[in-house]
């Protein structure tokens, strides 16, 4: 019994380390800023995540619908009207 207890001490004292244990006492600022914007994102407001990075995220998302729009607009062009009509040689 005392055997098991001793292996299991010497096994956990291996594989953990000291500053494992020991909590930091300084945290580097800019990973109290990460965890900013990690809680940030984590609100449930009813927001998408693609646009809860304010106002450059809602440009972004709007020029790439705007691109897709006028991309789908090509393609139905090329396809039905083009195909449709075709050029008289």
């Amino acid at each position: 019994m005392n055997f098991s207890r001793i292996a299991l001490q010497s096994a956990r004292r291996l594989t953990t380390s000291a500053a494992v244990r020991s909590a930091p006492k300084d945290v580097h600022p800019g990973y109290l800023r990460l965890r900013e914007q990690y809680a940030k994102f984590q609100v449930q407001d009813g927001v998408p995540v693609h646009l809860k990075g304010g106002p450059a995220d809602r440009i972004l998302a709007s020029l790439t619908y705007l691109l897709c729009a006028v991309a789908v607009g090509t393609v139905s062009y090329t396809l039905f009207y083009k195909m449709a009509y075709p050029q008289k040689k």
